[in-house]
C-alpha cells in the first residue's frame, strides 16, 4: 500500500497508462490469459500469503491491478469456466449437474470470448492440462487447441506465435495444478515437513497408493479424521504446487517476450474456484461449498503498458473478465452479457460490490448468492440447507443467519430471486440435452461425482 504524494502519482501514471489504452481501441492488444484450477487467492504472494509461493506472479502484480474480493462464477469446474468463456451467469448458459442433469457443455448458441476474438481477428488458441470442459462447446473459436501437460506449454507459445504471424493474439494456457493429488516436483517442493506424516488427498479410493493417501470422500464423511499436523502436510504439498505453478507460468512469458511486446500486451491471471482446508464441517477438503475459501479466487489483470500496482477492494466476479479482456483489447463487443468491465475500477472509480449467483452439484444441488454484504447458499433439492452469513460483521462465514433471522433470511432470498429475474436472458437455447453416460462416467473418474 502506497500513501501521500507517492500513492497519487502512481495512481496517475496507472491511469494516464489505462486510458492511452481505451482511447487506442482499434489497435488490437494480444491477450495472454492464464487460469491455474483449484487456486485460492490467499495461498498467494500477491495477496499476502506468509510463505512466497509465487514470487513471479508478485512481480507481475506490481504492474497489475489485483483485486482481493474476486469471486468465481461458479461453485466448480464446469460451470465456473463456462462463465468465463462466456460472460454470462450459470442461469443464461446453463452448464450444470444437480438437479436436472441438463448439460456439461456450453451450448452452441451461446458466444465464447474465443470466438469474439476470432471474429475480430485474432489468432486464438487453448491449451489446456484439465480435461473435464475439453469439449466442443468450450472450444468454439479456438482456431488451434490441445489437451496437454502443463509442463508442455512454454514449448507451444512460440509454436503459436509463428501460427499468428501478423495477427494479434488471444491464448489461454489452463493449468490443472494446484488440483489434488498435491505432488510438487522435488525442487519445487519447499514447505513440506520431512519428518513430517505422510499424507496426500486423492481423487477417489482407487487412486490410493500408500499409506497416508485419503480419498475426499473419506474425509469428508468423517470416516478420516486427520491431525493438525497432518492439515499442515497438505497445505504445505499444495503450496509446492502454486509454487511449481508460478515458474512455469514464468518460463512461458520469457518465451513470450522474446517473440513479441509483453508490455504491450493484456495479461489475465484467474482460477475456476479455491479449494478447502478444514474450514467447515459441510466440505473438510476438495471444492464446491460455496463459501470464501472456494469462490474467493485471484484476479490480476495487467493493461497494455501499465506502470504500478493497483489494489481494487470490492467484489466483483469470474463473468467480469470477458467484457474487461475485449475492453483492454481494444475489441468491441454489442452481443448479451452479464459482465460487466472492471476497466473503470481499475481507472479508480469506485462502485458498490457487484453480486454474484452461481451453483454447484454438491450437497442436493447447491446455489449461492454473495452480494457483498450476504452469503446465501441454498439448496434446489433440500431446502434444510440453507445457509446465510454477514460477510461485513463474520467475513469468515462462522455464523449461519439462516434460522435465528427469518426476516433477514427472507429479505436476502427475495433480493436473490429479483436479481435472477433480471439477469435471465433470452439466447434462443433450443436444445434439450442431458449429460451423457459418459460424461457422466468421466465426472466420476475425476472425483466429481460418486
Amino acid at each position: 500500500m502506497f500513501s501521500g504524494l507517492h500513492h497519487f502519482a502512481l495512481l496517475a501514471a496507472v491511469l494516464s497508462f489505462l486510458c492511452t489504452n481505451t482511447a487506442q481501441a482499434a489497435e488490437k492488444k494480444d491477450v495472454y490469459f492464464v487460469v491455474w484450477d483449484t487456486t485460492r487467492s490467499d495461498h498467494l504472494s500477491p495477496y499476502g500469503y506468509q510463505r512466497d509461493t509465487t514470487p513471479n506472479l508478485n512481480r507481475i502484480a506490481d504492474n497489475s491491478a489485483v483485486f482481493s474480493d474476486a469471486n468465481a462464477s461458479g461453485g466448480w469446474t464446469p460451470p465456473s469456466v463456462a462463465s468465463l468463456f462466456t460472460g454470462l451467469l450459470s442461469v443464461n448458459h446453463r452448464v450444470d449437474f444437480t438437479p436436472t442433469k441438463e448439460r456439461m457443455d456450453i451450448p452452441s448458441e451461446v458466444n465464447t470470448l474465443a470466438e469474439v476474438m476470432r471474429d475480430a481477428g485474432y489468432h486464438t488458441a487453448l491449451f489446456t492440462a484439465q480435461s473435464v470442459f475439453y469439449k466442443e462447446g468450450y472450444l468454439q473459436g479456438f482456431m488451434e487447441h490441445e489437451k496437454v501437460g502443463s509442463g508442455q506449454f512454454q514449448s507451444r507459445i512460440p509454436q503459436t506465435i509463428e501460427k499468428a504471424g501478423d495477427k494479434p493474439l488471444f491464448i489461454v494456457l489452463y493449468w490443472l495444478n494446484p488440483h489434488a493429488p498435491y505432488n510438487p516436483p522435488k525442487i519445487h517442493d519447499l514447505y513440506t515437513d520431512p519428518n513430517g506424516p505422510q499424507v496426500n488427498l486423492m481423487v477417489k479410493k482407487e487412486d490410493k497408493k500408500l499409506d497416508g493417501d485419503y480419498a475426499h470422500p473419506e474425509i469428508n464423511s468423517g470416516a478420516v479424521v486427520l491431525n493438525e499436523a497432518e492439515w499442515s502436510q497438505l497445505k504445505a504439498r499444495y503450496d509446492g504446487e502454486l509454487h511449481s505453478n508460478d515458474q512455469r507460468m514464468q518460463n512461458g512469458i520469457e518465451k513470450y517476450k522474446q517473440l513479441r511486446s509483453w508490455d504491450d500486451a493484456v495479461f489475465v491471471m484467474t482460477s475456476d474456484h479455491g479449494e478447502m482446508f478444514n474450514e467447515r464441517s459441510q466440505m473438510r477438503v476438495w471444492h464446491g461449498w460455496p463459501t470464501h475459501e472456494n469462490q474467493r479466487v485471484p484476479l490480476i489483470i495487467k493493461a497494455p503498458g501499465q506502470k504500478g500496482r493497483v489494489d481494487i477492494g470490492s467484489q466483483v466476479r469470474g463473468i467480469d473478465v470477458f467484457p474487461t479482456v475485449l475492453e483492454l483489447a481494444g475489441v468491441s463487443y454489442d452481443g448479451p452479457l452479464n459482465g460487466k468491465s472492471l476497466v473503470p475500477l481499475m481507472q479508480g472509480q469506485k462502485e458498490p460490490d457487484r453480486p454474484n449467483l452461481g451453483a454447484s452439484h454438491y450437497s442436493a444441488g447447491l446455489m449461492f448468492y454473495r452480494n457483498g454484504k450476504h452469503n446465501l447458499i441454498t439448496s434446489r433439492l433440500n431446502a434444510a440447507n440453507t445457509y446465510l452469513y454477514d460477510l461485513t460483521a463474520d467475513p469468515k462465514e462462522t455464523t449461519n443467519l439462516a434460522k435465528t433471522q427469518p426476516a433477514l433470511l427472507a429479505e436476502v432470498q427475495a433480493e436473490m430471486e429479483a436479481f435472477m429475474q433480471r439477469s435471465t436472458l433470452d439466447l434462443g437455447i433450443s436444445s434439450e440435452t442431458k449429460v451423457s453416460s459418459e460424461e457422466e462416467a468421466q465426472l466420476r473418474a475425476l472425483g466429481y461425482i460418486e
